[in-house]
This record gives structure tokens, sequence and C-alpha cells, in this order.
């Protein structure tokens, strides 16, 4: 089975299967049928996901899309961590796909599984948006979610209480639908500049807009790809009540955006494309005149060629996911492109060509790549985490080298992966089943500190699954 197509998983080209969910979903709107509410507590394809701030992370926030129009609504869910890290040892016994973690809330998919579910209070709260969430990122202060929906066609904000872990979005009770005022930026500023939102919405990151000189009280920027090649800028204040006014558009980027990065030594956002061999860059400019943060504009910082490397045909490419190397003293960037299923580690230097110096092999499908330090001999190691859809599994990759230092198999659609070095291990969301899936890192972290001489760490050094959240609900065709 192929990636499914609405959003980034795969987006080349526009596919029918969206087009005609959008009709299914206008259907119901225009007949006046509110559809089927979606059950509480069900994960119900999962696209994106955070984790809170803390040093170990309490909550996992999760974006469902509700891929297959099954419910009226997605949903944007809490879950707590250490609940979750104590149910797990329940599974001591038990293979990994037998370690199924579920709210005792959510009623049982098979009443008769060979072996029930282990039941624990990880469900935390949960709010109610529009299908096809494509994209999550969290505030600097942890205290909002952005989240940008297809169906909205807008950036959606969810405030999140980061203590309890608690959403909240203009509804009462819970779970509450996010009313109009959460499910759309405030476009007065824009409107009088003639500048409009454009459709499509795909990715979404947020920052402090101390990343442009400005003071950490002015609030946060929140920056949005759009699939046709546009980008869209926001700046929220954080003032209660408040909602992210949209600032300025810019169009003629790369076509079939996927994902954005910021990168923060040049002030830059890199989108990666999957219609052409090129990844495009966009900066921040604010009106040096005025200072006036609502005159501040975007602007085209030119298109890195993705050269030098065999894409199949000189007219096409397939970029999925960038992220930057944090260490000050290494100016890198992780390109991960499916033309070909690879990962580029690229310099940060220069223009006109994506400077590679690197290529590491990787699965079929790659979709999501990210980067981490975890604690091997007491020193930070760096390792990057990709998740493969179409090969159902996830790689594990030494920043430093390039070399491959683990597999995990056993996945059913490979998505997001989320790094959680304080547990030793990741979260990775997995869209075709609709759960989140834990994966122990430990053995694999005591090998390395010992160096396995030749190839992929031995068999009892690999990273292995722990359990999940949810339980799996396998599918085979979609739409």
């Amino acid at each position: 089975m192929r990636p499914p197509r609405p959003f980034s998983l795969a987006t080349t080209p526009l596919p029918r299967t969206f087009a005609a969910a959008l009709l299914v979903l206008g259907t119901f709107s225009a007949c006046g049928n509110d559809g089927v509410r979606p059950p509480e507590g069900r994960l119900n394809f999962p696209t994106a996901a955070a984790l809170s701030l803390e040093a170990s992370p309490r909550f996992i926030y999760v974006a469902n899309s509700n891929f297959d129009l099954r419910y009226n609504k997605g949903s944007i869910q809490t879950y707590n961590l250490e609940v979750f890290a104590d149910a797990v040892l329940e599974c001591t016994d038990r293979d990994p796909e037998d370690c199924v973690i579920i709210d005792p809330s959510v009623p049982s998919l098979d009443a008769d599984a060979r072996v029930p579910p282990i039941e624990a209070n990880v469900l935390v709260s949960e709010v109610l948006t529009g299908s096809y969430a494509d994209g999550v990122t969290l505030s600097p202060s942890g205290a909002r979610l952005y989240t940008v929906i297809r169906s909205d066609g807008n950036l959606t904000t969810v405030d999140v209480d980061p203590a309890t872990g608690a959403l909240s979005c203009g509804g009462e009770g819970q779970p509450h639908i996010c009313t109009e005022a959460f499910r759309a930026g405030d476009d007065d500023a824009a409107a009088l500049r003639d500048i409009n939102l454009p459709p499509d919405p795909v990715d979404v990151v947020s920052g402090s807009l101390t990343d442009f000189g400005r003071g950490a009280d002015e609030g946060d920027y929140v920056f949005v790809t759009h699939r046709g090649g546009q980008a869209s800028l926001f700046i929220d204040d954080n003032t209660e009540g408040s909602r992210p006014t949209l600032i300025h558009s810019v169009g003629g980027l790369a076509p079939e955006l996927v994902s954005v990065a910021f990168e923060p030594r040049s002030q830059l956002f890199w989108l990666t494309s999957g219609g052409e061999p090129r990844l495009s860059r966009v900066g921040v400019a604010i009106d040096g005149l005025t200072q006036d943060l609502e005159r501040s504009f975007l602007f085209n910082a030119g298109d890195l060629r993705v050269s030098d490397v065999d894409t199949g045909d000189a007219s096409t490419g397939d970029t999925r996911d960038v992220v930057f190397d944090p260490r000050e003293d290494v100016e890198r960037a992780y390109v991960l492109s499916r033309r070909p299923e690879a990962l580029f580690f690229a310099n940060l230097r220069g223009s006109g060509d994506l400077d590679i110096a690197q290529v590491v092999e990787v699965g079929d499908g790659p979709s999501r790549v990210t980067i981490h330090d975890f604690e091997v001999d007491g020193e930070p190691r760096w390792l990057l985490f990709v998740s493969c859809f179409e090969s159902r599994d996830l790689y594990v990759i030494d920043a430093d080298n390039g070399r491959l230092l683990g597999t995990v198999g056993g996945l059913s659609g490979p998505f997001e992966v989320l790094p959680d070095p304080s547990r030793e291990r990741v979260y990775v969301v997995d869209f075709r089943s609709s759960v989140v899936r834990a994966v122990d890192l430990s053995a694999m972290l005591a090998c390395i500190s010992g160096e396995p001489s030749s190839g992929e760490l031995m068999r009892e050094c690999a990273p292995r699954l722990l359990g999940m959240i949810g339980q799996p609900r396998p599918v085979m065709e979609l739409l």
C-alpha cells in the first residue's frame, strides 16, 4: 500500500483521494448533516505530535487527522507519559504487539482479544478540530499548540495548561469542539495590505521573536507553509484571548511543499519540496523605519538545488524533511529525500546548490527525520531518527559519521518521531495502525559505548518495541 495522500505523507501529485474526501466533507456541510462524532479518546489516523517541554516530558500531544472521514471531526489529545511508562512495566511477559495501553474511558475495539489491553489513565484531555491536521508545533512557553488543518485551510490554536496538559479552544466540557475564533488567525492587519492567506496549509513551526532580535515580551512567530508553493507569517502576542495575527504571505516557492524548519544561524526557514529537486528558503524582514511588527514581511531568500545525486529525473525531486544540527560548532543540515531514498548530510554554506557531503541510504518511503542527543558514557551522542513509511521501519543513524546504528521493524505506518532521552526511548506516531508506539533504546545505547566493530549493531543491541498507546486498528486500503 502506498502512503496516504491527503497530506504530506506523500505529496506528488495532489491526490484524487483528498479531493474526494473534501467533496464528502462538503456534502456533509451542505446537507446539514452533522455526521458521527468521534468516540472519546480514540486515536484515528494520527499525523503529528509534540512533547511537552520538561527535561523528562510529562505529556505527548497528538493530532488525529480523521483521514478516512469516518467521523465529522479530527482531534488533538494529551496523553500522560509518566502513566504510560508505569503501565508498560506490566508488559514484562508480553509481546510488544500485545502491550496495548488504553484509557479506562475508551471501549476496547476487540472484546475477545487474545490478550486484553492494559487499562491506565493515560488520556488527559481532548479537543475536536477540523479534519486533516497536517502539522503541530508547541509554542516556546509550552502554553499553546498550533496546528494546520487542511479542511479548514487555516491555522488552529489550542491553549495548553503546561502543568496539567489540559487543552482548551473556546468550547465547554471535555472534549469540546474548537470554536471558529480558534480555527482561524486574525487577518485584519493583513487585509489592510491586501494580503490573503493561501489555501492548503501543510506544515507549521513556531518560535520566539527573539530569533529576529525582538524582545521576548513581544511574543512568538508562527510560520506556515502551503502546498502550492507559498508561506505565511503569523505573530502571536500571547495575551489572553488573542489570536495569532496574519502578517504576510509570499509565493513563488518550490511546488508541492512538504515540511519546514528554521535555521537559526542564517535566520532562514528551509522548505522541502515533493515536486522539484530544490529546497526553498524564506526570510523575515521587519520594517526598519517604523519597527512595527505588523509591517513585517517574508522574502524569498533563494533556492538550494539538489544536484550531484541521482533523483531519477533531472526535472523532479522529492525531499521530505529537514533538521539542523544544534551544536554551535557543527554547521550541517540533514535533508531527507525520496529521490533517492536517502538522508543527505549537507554543509551550511553558499547558495545555488545544496552542498551534500554524505549520502546515507534509508528504507522505502522516508517521511520524517529528527535529531537529539542521548547520554553515552557521560557524554552526549547525537543520533538521527528516520521513519520510513513504506518499508515500515525506523532507522537510527550516528550524526557524526552517518553510520547506521540500528533499525526497528514491525511497524505499520511510522511517521512522526519524538525522542525522549530521559527515558532512553523514542515515540513513533504510527499512522496506519492509529497508535503511538514506544521504542526502547537502552540496549543500543549500552552497546554504543562498546562500539561493535562491523556493520549494524549486534541483534541484542538493537532498539526494541516496548508497547503502544491506543489499540491498533490496521487498514489495508484507504478511501
